[in-house]
């Protein structure tokens, strides 16, 4: 890891890399001519390499400043209190409409936040209650009917919430009970998700749900699925495991633990993983490509698999209209690695490999794609303290940033793109 400072002079229109010898610039700057009043931008990641680097830019000749550097992570840009409404929130999903968002606060609130795009600061917030009882674990949006869906624990049972993202005041609806009578199929455990795969598809309209317990190192495979009409009715598919026989094309001679789904609405990608015999032995990720319409009640998988070494989250890249490609991410404690795959086949192109050994993060929480940038939020340990941290990966000059709040205790972390500066992303930090 580098963390170097690099020292810029700014003489009148021409711009001086004075560290060149300290090895944080890969070439001259360019010249450039502009009339009395014109500004010049100059994108100094084109020009260096290494990573957290910082810039410092010297005065001119006679002490007047005339330039504004742009740093990668600026100042806090905002600071809202929930507390009037909520205290310890523990999901956060993004609405339908820009600058909306709905979050799940003291197991038993969800609360929408309308913000100042301008600000980043909260403008409004209501909420709604569940049940006492409850003890709700995620969120989901179906942003082409604006509607929400939360899950929420009865014991041993689930509930979910149907809400209109829109008139998020109205009354709720009655509530959809998914019960557990038999123990050997009952999901259960402090981790539990939620994956809405909202069907985009041509002349599909249904969506599907899909509950599974969650551990980074994977889980038994099983788990339950829901499926809404095009009219809004919700009904069980049950509960699905290998022996069971209700998933299908999954090789079952190894012992193979679930990590998650990945739904882009036209397919279903379940993310398995398995431990290999050799020694040393090593983690792979099988990504297997499933049909998302439940023939005969079962999930139909194709043997087809894409294999993706080392434990590490895995993130789906966000679908594109004008291809039929899909991306995947991996981040390892070590590096992070893109690949583009082609559903049919499964075949893969690498789009990014990105070492970032020497960071600082304990733990990663996600990954993010904001525009053409990529985020990784987590963890730092500061002296003994926990603090929320964000590491951006700069595709440009092959390295990367972190950011650490050294003020705030972690909470959930969101990030997307700026409002209104697609260059910046916006980082939300919701703590208790």
């Amino acid at each position: 890891m580098s963390n170097k400072t690099c020292l810029l002079a700014l003489i009148g229109l021409v711009l001086i890399a004075s560290s060149l010898s300290q090895d944080c610039f890969t070439k001259k700057f360019e010249n450039a001519r502009a009339l009395k009043g014109d500004t010049i931008a100059v994108d100094l990641d084109n020009y260096s390499k290494g990573n957290n680097i910082k810039f410092q830019i010297t005065s001119t000749e006679d002490g007047t400043r005339t330039h504004t550097l742009k740093k990668t992570f600026d100042r806090q840009v905002s600071t809202s209190d929930l507390s009037s409404v909520a205290e310890n929130c523990t999901y956060v999903a993004e609405g339908p409409v820009t600058g909306e968002m709905f979050l799940i606060c003291d197991k038993i609130k969800i609360v929408k936040a309308v913000l100042n795009k301008a600000s980043g600061e909260i403008t409004s917030m209501t909420s709604t209650s569940v049940d006492a009882s409850w003890d709700c674990k995620a969120i989901q949006i179906a942003s082409e009917s604006s509607v929400g869906y939360a899950l929420c624990v009865d014991g041993t049972n689930f509930q979910i919430l149907k809400f209109s993202t829109v008139k998020f005041e109205d009354p709720q609806n009655t509530p959809f009970k998914i019960t557990q009578t038999q123990v050997a199929e009952r999901i259960g455990g402090d981790q539990i998700k939620f994956v809405l795969d909202e069907g985009k598809k041509a002349g599909d309209s249904n969506n599907y749900f899909y509950i599974h317990e969650f551990n980074s190192a994977g889980v038994e495979l099983r788990f339950r699925a829901i499926r809404e009409t095009a009219e809004g009715k919700l009904s069980s598919l049950g509960f699905f495991d290998l022996q069971a026989e209700k998933i299908q094309g999954v090789e079952k001679t190894t012992s193979k633990k679930l990590h998650g789904f990945l739904p882009n609405g036209e397919n279903i990608f379940m993310t398995l993983k398995e431990e290999t015999t050799e020694d040393p032995k090593v983690t792979r990720n099988l990504i297997y490509n499933c049909k998302r319409n439940f023939t005969s009640s079962k999930l139909n998988c194709t043997a087809n698999t894409f294999v993706l070494d080392g434990n590490g989250l895995i993130k789906l890249g966000k679908p594109s209209k004008d291809s039929k490609m899909v991306e995947f991410f991996h981040v390892s404690s070590t590096e992070v690695t893109g690949f583009g795959i082609n559903p049919t086949d499964m075949e893969k192109y690498e789009i990014l490999k990105q070492n970032i050994e020497g960071h600082k993060l304990k733990s990663v929480s996600d990954f993010w794609m904001s525009g053409k940038n990529y985020y990784i939020t987590g963890i730092q340990d500061v002296e003994g303290v926990d603090r929320p941290s964000i590491l951006k990966i700069n595709t440009k000059n092959n390295s990367y940033e972190e950011h650490t709040e050294y003020s705030l205790a972690p909470g959930i972390s969101y990030v997307r793109e700026d409002f209104y500066d697609n260059e910046y992303g916006l980082w939300f930090n919701f703590s208790g």
